[in-house]
Formats: C-alpha cells, structure tokens, sequence
C-alpha cells in the first residue's frame, strides 16, 4: 500500500529520469491498491504540463469530478460512462470491452459531438452490462475466441469462462442481437 505523497513521488522520479515522458495516469485501484486522489493529479499536472497528459479512470473517483483545464485528458474505464462522461467534458473512454464494442462507442461518441439523437447508447451499455456480470477479461477472450481461437489461451490466474457461463453471456448478447465479428482486433 503507498498513498498521495509515494505515487507522487514515483511519478516526479519518473519524469525526472525520462523528462520528455508522455503519461495517461491509469486510475484502478482493484489492480494497484491505490486510488487517485484529485489533489495528487493536481499536483502532479502543475508540476510536469507537458508529461502529465490525462487519465483513465476505472475506479470512476475522479471523471465526474476532476477539472484540471481543458487539455487534461479524461477517460473513463467504462462504455457506461462514456456519455455521461461526454457530457461532463471528457475526452471519450479506455476499455478492453471497447475491442468489440468500438463501432457502437464510435457512433455514441460522435452522435454526441454531432449533436445528433442519442440511437445507440443504451444498446452500448446493455452489452457493456453483460461483461460486467463475470470476470471482465474472461469473458472478452471467451467472446472473442468465436472467431479466433488464439484468444482461448489466458495466463493464469485467469481463466475463459465455464461453459454455463459462456452461454449465459451469449444467450444474453444474441438477445441483443450482438455476436461475434470478424476482424476483432485486440
């Protein structure tokens, strides 16, 4: 466990080892055991502008709240919170769902700055929603694994998902009228 004043100090260290270094914070406490906190990014931003470009934000702290000034990036993790996020002014979303979901994100996000009729974000989340009920990466290379069998090969300690597992989701994703592609890049 470290806090504010350890991350700071890594990423001070960092820059100052690698000054031309450009860095999108990843913002994931389940995987780091640390949250950022506003105060850090701050601190961070006004100290290096020019190497402390945004964030991705999948412990969702800090999209909703952070206004740093209009050239921070800000990504959400999620494709739920990809318009609400737009809203907010930030700059799209990272997500690994985003490897199959990516033309239904592209249309949200630029129906969005089109200022267009919202056609395709509740199908985006819907499907978003399904991933979320099982391990998130299991269940993307299970998915993607239809076309492609190299994605049936997952380093431990993860897993592709049980077969009623896998055919809970894909049940649940045809209902949607959402299979796999061709092409899915990863």
């Amino acid at each position: 466990k470290f806090g504010d004043e350890g991350c700071y100090s890594f990423f001070k260290n960092l820059i100052l080892k690698v000054p031309k270094i450009k860095i999108i914070l990843y913002n994931f406490e389940k995987l780091f055991n640390y949250k950022f906190s506003i105060e850090v990014i701050e601190k961070l931003v006004k100290k290096y502008p020019h190497n402390c470009l945004g964030i991705k934000d999948s412990s969702y702290n800090l999209f909703d709240k952070i206004k740093i000034n209009k050239d921070f990036l800000i990504f959400p993790g999620s494709e739920i919170k990809l318009k609400s996020g737009l809203e907010l002014g930030n700059s799209g979303i990272i997500s690994a769902i985003c490897n199959v979901t990516s033309s239904l994100a592209r249309k949200v996000y630029d129906d969005f700055h089109n200022k267009k009729e919202d056609t395709f974000n509740e199908r985006l989340c819907a499907i978003r929603k399904i991933f979320d009920k099982n391990n998130l990466i299991s269940g993307l290379h299970t998915f993607m694994s239809f076309e492609n069998k190299k994605y049936k090969k997952v380093l431990p300690p993860l897993s592709l998902l049980s077969k009623k597992q896998e055919k809970q989701m894909m049940d649940d994703l045809k209902a949607l009228d959402f299979y796999p592609e061709k092409g899915i890049a990863a």
